[in-house]
């Protein structure tokens, strides 16, 4: 399962991503799509631990990927 918590990435003073609660069960098709900007790629980018978190986390199988 990936579960998102009040996750947020903040460049300066523009808020780029603000997802309060997204959880998606194991085995589970899931699509995300959005305008351009709206934070797609950067979600990912969080959940691969490739960019820090504002605040918040994402876990996956109940570890938090930016501890592992």
């Amino acid at each position: 399962m990936i579960k998102v918590t009040e996750l947020k990435k903040q460049y300066k003073e523009a808020v780029v991503l603000d997802v309060p609660l997204l959880e998606i069960p194991k085995s589970e098709c899931f699509g995300l799509v959005g305008n351009n900007g709206a934070g797609k790629t950067t979600l990912f980018r969080i959940m691969l631990d490739l960019v820090r978190a504002t605040h918040g986390n994402v876990q996956i199988d109940g570890k938090d990927v930016s501890k592992s």
